[in-house]
């Protein structure tokens, strides 16, 4: 049985997406603080939406009380955006949000499939809380806030998917080329 479960568990581990003991692959909610609700709809998203967009992007959300006291935010959320592989192997997209309630801490992780320079890799590494989830977290409405975030990366996901980024990167190249030939005339 114990060599059933080991090889159930490598499988597990090869097929690159998180697996949480939640019954919910893509939620950690250790906090106990998300609803059914906020679960299902990250679920949804990854298995239903994400799952037929062409970088194949994946959310995963963690829950905790505290970080481990031998861990950053930023050491701890890359830790276990590894350690879960979040994002496909080929493409490498993953998003993981990790929020320690009772700390009040959270950070955000993506993969290197985003392209490094790319608009949407900025977008998607800045600090992309806006002022509603600023107050929900401040709440302590950790489902509020969590749901805003997923819906939140959901908008930016669907933009990458309809182009809106690519044509923003040929605007900016445009503009920067112009503005170079411009200087060159000086």
């Amino acid at each position: 049985k114990l060599l059933s479960i080991l090889l159930a568990l490598i499988i597990i581990a090869t097929i690159s997406i998180p697996v949480f003991a939640t019954g919910n692959e893509w939620v950690m909610d250790k906090s106990q603080v998300l609803s059914k609700e906020t679960e299902d709809y990250i679920k949804t998203l990854n298995e239903q939406t994400f799952a037929n967009y062409k970088n194949k992007p994946q959310l995963a959300i963690v829950v905790i009380d505290y970080l481990p006291t031998e861990y950053s935010m930023d050491e701890y959320k890359l830790r276990l955006f590894n350690k879960y592989g979040v994002g496909t192997k080929e493409e490498n997209c993953g998003m993981l949000f990790v929020l320690a309630t009772k700390s009040r801490d959270y950070g955000f992780e993506i993969g290197n499939g985003y392209k490094k320079g790319s608009l949407l890799r900025r977008d998607l590494s800045a600090d992309f809380v806006t002022g509603e989830i600023r107050t929900a977290l401040s709440s302590e409405k950790w489902d509020e806030a969590i749901i805003l975030i997923t819906k939140h990366l959901e908008k930016i996901q669907a933009d990458e998917e309809a182009g809106v980024y690519a044509a923003k990167e040929v605007e900016l190249a445009k503009q920067e080329e112009e503005m170079n030939a411009a200087l060159a005339k000086i």
